[in-house]
């Protein structure tokens, strides 16, 4: 059976079912012996780790597939872990996702050309895609939408470059998001940013002096994937060998590719792919960055979820840049900015050392090629409200994406002045 037919078989996913025999089991890091088991059943075993515990009195939450309950429960038995488990419910598409596309599918009133995009909503690939097209077309002098590369099963992973004039080559902000499938809130939050950039003079001044490029999308196949039914998918879906489909695509880059936060098996959230840069996702962003490298200043990359704006070495714990200190400053200004807003706090933090290490990320790729400020964003939620993990509410999107957004105008402004 070719690919495409395993494709289209993998798609076309009954939501009410894909779960099915699935577990989640919620276990309690009560000291430093319970760290440890987690730690070591996240680095040794093909499990998912739904929400992870950085230290005692947190709680870990695993996703566990029908033939992993048995074994793992097995091994949490025999370190002596307290743990809970429920069954796996999730739901792919929000009530008010559901009720607004029912809405959108009514026909047009008299006089009504087309409806304004909900940008308090998680959307559909191509509904991503057409709104940045008519962002693009609403505002030619200054906006300029282009396709950087195809996913593997060749949808156009597009994007914009905001800045006065249109198609300049001024000092750049690179921005991206969704590369991991199920953090929804990560492209929600950059179409948010589009749109108020593109809607608002006040941004005028800044987009005279640096241009500002926003992938809201760089995973539109796993994506998809799970608006139709696996909510908690993180891949892409490049068919492996093994049977299996997908690549963490943040474990993909050449940079100490597969040294740390990996799992040699195919079927793993965090299996790397056979060697680095083998995903076409990967190879698109790799190359625009090599190409765009000396004119980009900065690069973030948002992410869900904990509130953490965490900076390079990612690869190992206690392993930093040369310029790492101008990484801290910056990134204590950007969560201050943010803080100013409502009080939200985000922990400024290197990523190996306050989450785990992991190598092949797409942010220490940007570092190692000399890319100046560089960061992985965790958007909401916090660890301290985590009860929604990745499925943040729809009446999140614009209260995350409008705190967020001051911490990147700290960084814009900062590339402004380099």
């Amino acid at each position: 059976m070719v690919p495409w037919i395993f494709f289209l078989l993998l798609v076309a996913v009954d939501a009410d079912h894909f779960y099915k025999g699935y577990k989640l089991v919620e276990v309690s890091a009560r000291n430093r012996r319970d760290l440890a088991a987690l730690s070591k059943l996240y680095t040794e075993h093909n499990v998912d780790f739904i929400r992870k515990a950085r230290q005692t009195g947190q709680k870990a939450v695993l996703l566990l597939s029908p033939p992993e309950v048995d074994q793992v429960l097995h091994r949490l038995n025999a370190t002596g872990s307290a743990f809970r488990v429920s069954e796996a419910r999730f739901t792919a598409e929000p009530a008010s996702s559901r009720q607004r596309r029912s809405i959108a599918s009514a026909p047009l009133q008299n006089g009504e050309k087309k409806r304004a995009f909900a940008l308090d909503d998680y959307h559909d690939y191509d509904e991503q895609v057409d709104f940045i097209t008519d962002v693009a077309t609403a505002h030619p002098d200054f906006v300029k939408l282009d396709v950087m590369g195809q996913s593997w099963a060749r949808r156009d992973i597009k994007y914009l470059t905001i800045g006065y004039p249109a198609a300049s080559q001024k000092p750049a902000f690179f921005i991206d998001a969704g590369i991991h499938a199920r953090e929804w809130i990560a492209p929600a939050t950059a179409l948010w940013i589009i749109n108020e950039l593109t809607n608002s003079t006040k941004y005028k001044a800044l987009l005279q002096q640096i241009d500002i490029i926003i992938v809201p999308n760089l995973n539109p196949d796993g994506y998809t994937f799970t608006r139709r039914g696996a909510r908690m998918w993180r891949k892409n879906l490049t068919p492996q060998s093994t049977g299996c489909y997908g690549v963490d695509l943040n474990r993909n880059f050449p940079y100490y590719f597969g040294y740390s936060g990996v799992e040699n098996n195919q079927c793993s959230e965090i299996w790397p792919g056979p060697n680095a840069a083998s995903e076409p996702e990967t190879k698109t962003l790799k190359s625009y960055l090599d190409q765009n490298k000396d004119r980009i200043k900065a690069y973030v990359t948002l992410h869900s979820y904990g509130q953490n704006w965490v900076y390079p070495w990612g690869y190992a714990s206690h392993t930093y840049p040369a310029d790492v200190q101008d990484l801290i400053d910056l990134g204590n200004a950007a969560s201050a900015a943010i803080a100013k807003v409502r009080g939200t706090k985000y922990n400024v933090e290197n990523s190996a050392d306050g989450m785990y290490p992991a190598a092949g990320a797409s942010d220490d790729y940007a570092k190692s090629i000399g890319i100046k400020y560089v960061y992985t964003v965790e958007l909401p939620p916090g660890d301290n409200d985590s009860q929604y993990d990745f499925i943040l509410p729809t009446c999140r999107i614009i209260p995350s994406a409008s705190e967020v957004f001051q911490g990147l105008l700290v960084v814009a402004e900062k590339v402004a002045c380099l």
